[in-house]
Order: structure tokens, then sequence, then C-alpha cells
């Protein structure tokens, strides 16, 4: 089972579905692979796309899912508090900052941002559990009950 999601790292709707998705992803973990797909919303958010490229960094560090809880954890995204997520989390800080201050991953966030308008979604967080859609935040009982499904 592949689960897409499509997250705003300062959206609090993601910030509010973030532990039950947390919960979830550790109880299915040895049958569901998780796909993260970067949706920040510059219009409304206008510190998403900085975490959003700091948790790429992070990921070039092996480090991703841990920034990505401390982001979602937190709630907070002014550069100094990322920067200080990667001292947390141990990461080069040489090499981060550098890949923070180049924007090494605009492009790959710019084509999730694609690729969410070509799926039609239209707020975060959504989430594709193989071909079923579910939108905004969705309670324990829902998660299980598909993916209980697509597994029988």
């Amino acid at each position: 089972i592949t689960i897409f999601t499509f997250i705003n790292f300062e959206c609090p709707f993601s910030q509010e579905g973030y532990p039950i998705f947390k919960e979830i992803t550790e109880k299915y973990a040895p049958i569901v692979k998780i796909v993260f797909k970067n949706m920040p919303i510059g219009s409304i958010h206008p510190n998403a796309m900085a975490g959003h490229l700091a948790a790429a960094c992070a990921q070039e560090q092996g480090k991703f899912w841990e920034y990505y809880d401390l982001l979602l954890a937190n709630k907070k995204l002014e550069l100094a508090v990322l920067l200080d997520y990667a001292d947390k989390l141990n990461l080069d800080k040489k090499k981060f900052n550098n890949c923070l201050d180049a924007k090494k991953y605009q492009s790959n966030i710019d084509q999730d941002i694609a690729d969410a308008a070509t799926l039609g979604i239209r707020g975060t967080p959504t989430y594709f559990i193989n071909q079923t859609k579910v939108e905004g935040v969705t309670a324990k009982e829902s998660f299980d009950k598909i993916i209980l499904e697509k597994i029988n």
C-alpha cells in the first residue's frame, strides 16, 4: 500500500492531522510506503516554502522524517528556528545552510505543487491511499478502514 501525502508545513490542518497520520504510519509501517509531496501555499502561508526547502535539505543528510516531525510538532518555521532544528538533528551545518541558501530543491517542490494541481488538490493535508483520495484532517478509524480495505 502506498500513501501519497500532500502536506503544507505551515497549514494548521496539516499540523492538526500530523499526530493522527504519524500514529497510522507507525502502526502500518511494515505494509505501507509513504511518499511525501510538498504543497506549500505561499499566498496564505508565507513561511511554508522555507520549511519545505529546509526539510528537503535535511533529507539530503538522511534526516527528512525527523525534520518533518520537528516542523509539524513545533509549528514554527522562522529561519532561526529552521536552523535550530538542523542543529538538534546534528546536521552538517555548512552543508545544510548552503543547501537552504541555494534553494537547491526548489524545482522538486515546484514539481510537487504542479502534481497537486494536476490531481485537483485544493488543500492540505490530502492523502492518496493507493487511488483513494482522503482530504483534510482524518480520523484514525477512517485511515484504518481504508487501509484494511486495500489489504483485503
